[in-house]
């Protein structure tokens, strides 16, 4: 037994945090369900019911995120650093409330159509998001850190995806769209999307640290 396994056995476990984080992960993917199938459905329905769902989780996430944040005050020994948690937590939340952002821009803006690597954006934060929730199962476990690093290395490769998806689209923008307002509304949305995969990869960031920590 190792020295970290040793320590881990002696402190009390808290339970209640890994609950809170994979009730957060659940939520977030969730939203990122809701995304996706507004966009690729944005041309065929009335998205108004899954913006409506959208902005219902990113209250309920807010609400989780406000519960971790009590239970860091109110825990004399928590599974990994505090200031660790408090960030995960809100990044997690921040995904969600950027998530919500793309749905209310679309709701708000209405553009005529929605670009084709509005899709691809879409796929990308879903992934992203199911990544997330694996690696919530394992958070403060210490004999399942492959399950963790898997998943920050696939968000990683993701964001770099959406990298390149996010340049090639801007610039097919700037060349194809005469409308001014149309290219507004379409940027905004663009813009929005990117820094939700932005989000997703500072996730796997802290993963990465806390991994490093509990080694």
């Amino acid at each position: 037994m190792g020295i970290n396994q040793f320590f881990q056995f002696l402190v009390p476990k808290d339970k209640k945090f890994p609950v809170l984080f994979k009730k957060a992960a659940a939520n977030l993917k969730e939203a990122a369900v809701l995304l996706n199938n507004l966009i690729k459905n944005y041309d065929e329905i009335n998205i108004d019911d899954l913006v409506k769902k959208i902005y219902d989780k990113e209250l309920e996430g807010d609400k989780i995120t406000r519960n971790i944040y009590d239970e860091i005050n109110k825990t004399f020994i928590t599974p990994f650093d505090r200031e660790d948690i408090h960030r995960l937590a809100k990044n997690i939340d921040g995904l969600v409330d950027l998530i919500n952002r793309v749905s209310g821009d679309i709701s708000l803006y209405k553009p005529k159509s929605l670009l084709n690597a509005f899709n691809d954006f879409g796929e990308i934060i879903n992934l992203c998001a199911i990544e997330i929730n694996d690696a919530m199962q394992y958070v403060s476990d210490l004999n399942n850190f492959d399950h963790l690093i898997s998943a920050c290395t696939k968000i990683s490769e993701l964001e770099s995806k959406a990298d390149e998806i996010y340049h090639k689209a801007i610039q097919t923008l700037f060349k194809k769209e005469k409308d001014p307002i149309e290219l507004i509304k379409l940027k905004d949305i663009l813009i929005s999307l990117e820094r939700a995969v932005d989000r997703a990869e500072r996730v796997a960031d802290i993963l990465k640290v806390v991994i490093v920590k509990m080694l």
